[in-house]
């Protein structure tokens, strides 16, 4: 179960999960001689010099794109673009590649031409991106000047179809886009000169001497992936590379290939590290101390040989002057692309059809613009077949265990999610639903009608705590092809189909906040024709579905059936969404909070005197004015507060406001459903709302209380059952006194600017904090973080969480201390060491600290 959830909440959170912007400034102190970084220095691996970008292969994925000229008629001129899968042009075409059929509209076949003439010409122009290194040694060697002209010369010798995009940076986090990619030619102001020359013109260096180059580069790469004609990045640079944090050169060189973007490095004084090998990897160029005039050799290397248009000439075969539509279809390596033109003269009168009417009449194609694409009801089918066949492995018991059929089902339905903690569901018995639906009905191409949108309304009756009836209605409106009987063209009905069908759905976890479910029924579907009799069938249908709930009573709902019709035997398709509401039936009440207990076989928690209890039990020696020890329980994937609980944390805050002495620590968890790296998030949220509770609803300082998130590693009940699972999404409450801070701790952690990186020389003070506290099992660290007030409140108060958190895993990494000897507090800018308007007082505000505690006696 643990390892399915995991597969399918990777689809689900992989892109969410996006690094927030920095916003405490981007430089480190100014420093001229930085050691450069890891990153910086990483040897290329000659591996990736074996594979330079080739955009000019044919392979799956290539398009084709024709324009037609028949004023010369019947001698016809078209225009054919072939690009690759990247979008780029593809040269080297002869006329041996290319096929060009015709068939005018009375011919009933297509007639291969031949082409009297081929011509190949260069097809738009190129993209490049300009990536300027504005860091202090360009600025301190005066080689910013001559870059800028440099580029300069280049767009001078580029054309009205060749594009632009202008980036710059200089240490990490700092690459921008100043100018998107555009023509070159763009003149917004009508001031007489280029954008883009007047951005290259307005470019100003820094006095940072922090470089990273590797990972502006991947940046360029990112932006500029989306350009659709040949392209190249130009680095202006002196190759000086100290402070890449999350790109060394394998990454760029891997990326720019993976782009098909060829790396050209102009290299500026004799620092050039390893931008050379980044050029040469990458299919690009290297020049060092370029000249205007190699600028403009760079140029007519770039766009030389670099074909993709190709004109074709031919002679119809049909000269006639007919007044027909002719279709002309140019094929290149299984690519094609359609043109038509009418010819000359007047259309000939009605001809009289020898071909049957009706079904099969091979007029059914489906409208194009309804659906991306029409796939065939009978494939379709395999879905609702899967489905079913998975039901029968659950009821039979062979190899898959109903809950991994289940998990299977609604992976195939590609509607399953957010199951990132499970939760009460509120199916209920008793209760009547009401579900409004939309969706697609798929008719077989036997019968010729067109899919398109239906509606639909579900009235269900949840007769058994796994089994519920429903009745379903569906209308929708289509279109139906036929051949006409006297003329050889097709025309159109309009048809209504109305079904209705009676189901019995069986839920496969009805205590769940996802719930899916099979489905199976009979119905009736009418057919009515405007120009034809009606049509009525009766069906069997079989399926199923998720219900997502979002409340007691509201869920989200997807559903997949196949219609199979008794009479016809027609396999049709339809597949809705739509929403449930729950009135009545018999709701699940919140159980009594009770002392939670760990049950055989799960994980307890640590012991001895410096580990937090596992159970409830009452810390030992509790003075009797201390508020009884409970636990929080929190519902799906949620971090709020439940109303129960708020009476027994105004408890928790008299206390702490009567007897200022103590320190609470609060643990949050989760139950095992999901990934472990979500759910480690997700606890440390649970911790963090009890403190922001006690704050902002009986103001206790934010530096009375301290946080730890064991995410699903601390279960107190049973995971493998919905009881369980229930029990383990908790925060625990306890309370500590402060001990006696020794003077190995008295040390300053500082970080750069936006940054929660340990500076590696401070590895022997951790390490004898790491001693003391094995040596002291009592004793457990509080970690504070801070920030400078640079950026957002809200920004820097998560900043400081991290920097806290950062500490707690630098020293359980390295020192192997506890988790559960760990906890954490972040203060944002709310309390800082130094004058914010200093950048020496931002860099001291820029800290963690550390505090030492017993647990209460």
């Amino acid at each position: 179960m643990k390892k399915i959830g995991l597969v399918i909440f990777s689809l689900l959170f992989v892109l969410s999960q996006v690094a927030p912007i920095g916003a405490e400034g981007l430089a480190w102190p100014d420093e001229k001689d930085i050691i450069p970084t890891t990153k910086a220095t990483t040897p290329v691996d000659p591996w990736l010099l074996m594979n330079l970008s080739n955009n000019q292969s044919k392979a799956p994925g290539d398009t084709m794109t024709v324009s037609l000229d028949s004023s010369g008629f019947p001698t016809i001129r078209m225009t054919a673009v072939a690009r690759n899968a990247a979008g780029d042009a593809i040269d080297n075409l002869t006329p041996a590649d290319f096929m060009v059929t015709e068939q005018s509209e009375l011919e009933g076949a297509a007639t291969v031409e031949t082409i009297e003439s081929f011509t190949a010409t260069f097809a738009g122009g190129v993209s490049v991106g300009l990536l300027f290194d504005l860091s202090g040694s360009m600025l301190l060697d005066e080689w910013i000047p001559a870059a800028r002209e440099d580029a300069l010369c280049l767009l001078n010798a580029m054309g009205a179809d060749d594009r632009a995009l202008l980036m710059s940076f200089s240490g990490p986090d700092t690459a921008a886009v100043l100018f998107p990619a555009g023509p070159v030619t763009t003149d917004a102001d009508a001031d007489g000169q280029y954008d883009i020359v007047e951005g290259i013109n307005q470019l100003k260096t820094s006095k940072n001497y922090s470089t990273a180059i590797y990972d502006a580069v991947a940046a360029a790469v990112n932006a500029m992936a989306a350009e659709a004609q040949p392209k190249a990045l130009l680095l202006f640079s002196d190759g000086f590379s100290n402070n890449d944090q999350v790109y060394d050169i394998n990454d760029a060189i891997q990326m720019a290939s993976d782009a098909g973007i060829p790396v050209i490095t102009l290299i500026y004084g004799d620092l050039e590290q390893q931008i050379e090998a980044l050029a040469t990897a990458t299919g690009g160029l290297a020049i060092s101390d370029p000249t205007c005039a190699a600028m403009v050799s760079l140029y007519d290397d770039l766009t030389a040989d670099m074909s993709g248009a190709y004109t074709l000439v031919y002679t119809t075969h049909n000269p006639l002057e007919d007044g027909t539509i002719r279709t002309v279809e140019v094929t290149r390596d299984g690519t094609a692309a359609v043109a038509t033109y009418t010819a000359p003269g007047s259309p000939p009168g009605p001809v009289p059809c020898t071909r049957g009417c009706g079904g099969g009449s091979g007029c059914f194609v489906q409208t194009a613009g309804r659906t991306a694409a029409f796939v065939p009801a009978g494939r379709l089918l395999v879905l609702p077949v899967i489905i079913a066949a998975l039901g029968l492995a659950f009821f039979l018991g062979r190899r898959l265990s109903w809950k991994q059929a289940a998990c299977l089902a609604i992976s195939v339905l590609a509607v399953s999610g957010l199951m990132a903690d499970a939760a009460r569901a509120e199916l209920r018995k008793g209760a009547l639903s009401i579900s409004p639906m939309a969706g697609i009905y798929y008719f077989d191409d036997d019968q010729e009608i067109e899919k398109d949108a239906v509606a639909g309304f579900g009235l269900g009756y949840q007769f058994a705590e796994n089994w519920a009836t429903e009745l379903m209605l569906n209308y929708g409106q289509h279109d139906y092809h036929y051949r006409a009987a006297t003329q050889c063209r097709c025309l159109t009905d309009d048809v209504t189909a109305l079904l209705g069908r009676f189901d019995l759905l069986y839920y496969l976890w009805p205590a769940e906040k996802l719930v899916p479910y099979l489905a199976a029924g009979m119905g009736i579907i009418d057919l009515d024709f405007d120009d034809f009799d009606d049509q009525d069938n009766v069906f069997a249908d079989y399926g199923g579905g998720v219900q997502y709930f979002l409340s007691d009573d509201i869920a989200l709902r997807a559903d997949v059936r196949g219609i199979r019709t008794l009479g016809d035997d027609d396999n049709n398709l339809i597949a809705t969404v739509g929403v449930t509401f729950l009135l009545g039936g018999k709701k699940r009440c919140l159980d009594d909070v009770k002392p939670a207990t760990t049950p055989a076989g799960a994980a307890t928690a640590a012991s001895g005197p410096g580990a937090p209890a596992a159970g409830l039990a009452p810390v030992a020696g509790a003075v009797a004015s201390r508020p009884a020890d409970f636990q929080i329980l929190f519902d799906f994937n949620k971090s709020d507060i439940n109303p129960v609980y708020h009476d027994k944390l105004k408890g928790v805050a008299d206390y702490l406001d009567a007897d200022q002495g103590n320190i609470l620590r609060v643990e949050g968890h989760t139950d095992a459903v999901g990934p472990e790296p979500y759910n480690q998030a997700l606890s440390l949220r649970r911790a963090e709302s009890v403190g922001q509770y006690l704050s902002s609803n009986f103001n206790v300082p934010p530096s009375f209380f301290y946080i730890i998130g064991f995410g699903e590693s601390r279960p107190a009940a049973d995971n493998a059952t919905a009881e369980g699972r229930r029990l383990n999404r908790r925060a625990e409450l306890q309370y500590l006194v402060a001990a006696e801070k020794p003077a190995l701790a008295d040390f300053d952690i500082l970080f750069a600017s936006d940054d929660v990186g340990i500076n590696p020389a401070l590895r022997d003070h951790f390490k004898q904090v790491a001693d003391y506290l094995a040596s002291f099992q009592e004793i457990v660290l509080g970690i504070a973080g801070h920030a400078d007030s640079t950026g957002s409140a809200a920004y820097n108060q998560d900043l400081s969480l991290r920097r806290a958190l950062s500490v707690g895993d630098y020293l359980s990494r390295e020192f192997n201390v506890p988790r559960e000897r760990l906890q954490y507090i972040g203060f944002g800018e709310s309390q800082p060491a130094a004058d914010n308007a200093t950048k020496g007082g931002r860099q001291t505000n820029r800290r963690a600290e550390l505090e030492f505690f017993k647990i209460a006696e």
